[in-house]
Order: C-alpha cells, then structure tokens, then sequence
C-alpha cells in the first residue's frame, strides 16, 4: 500500500508543478518541461512498485520532488533571457532522458520476462502434449472423466 500512496503523491507533485508553470513559462519551453513531466510520471509508474531502493527508483523519485521543482525554482528567480531559457532546455533534457532510460530499461526487463515465461509455458505445455500423444491418457481417466 505504501508504493501506492508514495506514487499518488509524486503524481500529484507533478501535476501541481505543470499546473504551475503552465502558464508562466515561455510557449517555446512549455512543450520541453511537458515532455520531461510525462517521462517522470511515466518512470514513477515503473519503478512505483520497487522493493528496495534502486537508482532508478531513487532517480526518478528525485526528479519529482526534488529536481524539477528546484530547477524551475532557479529558472524563475533569475531575470528572462535567452541564456536562461537556453540553460532551463539543457536541464529539461538531461531529467527527460535519464527518465526515458529508466522507462526504456524497465520495458526491456518486463518484455524478458515476458518471454521467458512464454517459454516456461511452452516447455510445459508442450513436453506434456508430446508425452501424452505417445504414451496414451493416464490410466483411469477415459471419456469424460477428469481427475
């Protein structure tokens, strides 16, 4: 339960951070800090049910609530420029593919694992359509009957 709530409330930081900022960040940066919102949220999602503290669970926790909350923090404090809306893009970046690696490695991992139980299931299923096929029904269980 506690993964749950501890990703709700990430959830939430996030969306209260967009909500923010939406307004108050030049249309030429809104689609980069939306874009580095989602690939959090998305990473979240992924590492929400982790047992032990991994980087990639640390990484993307930290982006969330600390990360991008201090970035856009910094970004507002200082006086609008191109340099500034130039260092914001770079600091976007950096958070949006470290959370698009962690989303990209965990896919990889869920498709392995999908896989290897495909092959688990085929290994079973089909060793035991092969034996069956060449040594007959198990005794006792003729027509309609189940055991």
């Amino acid at each position: 339960m506690g993964a749950v709530n501890t990703l709700d409330s990430d959830e939430a930081r996030l969306l209260t951070l967009l909500r923010t900022h939406e307004r108050g960040l030049p249309s030429t940066l809104w689609p980069a800090f939306q874009a580095t919102v989602i690939a959090t949220r998305d990473a979240l999602r992924l590492t929400a049910a982790d047992v032990t503290l991994q980087r990639d669970t640390f990484d993307a926790r930290q982006a969330a609530r600390e990360d991008l909350p201090e970035l856009l923090s910094a970004y507002r404090a200082v006086p609008p420029s191109r340099q500034s809306d130039e260092q914001l893009l770079e600091q976007l970046a950096l958070i949006e593919r470290r959370m698009q690696s962690v989303v990209g490695q965990r896919a990889a991992t869920r498709q392995r694992e999908l896989s290897a139980h495909g092959r688990y299931l085929q290994d079973k299923y089909t060793a035991t359509t092969i034996k069956t096929a060449q040594t007959g029904p198990v005794k006792g269980q003729g027509k309609g009957q189940v055991k």
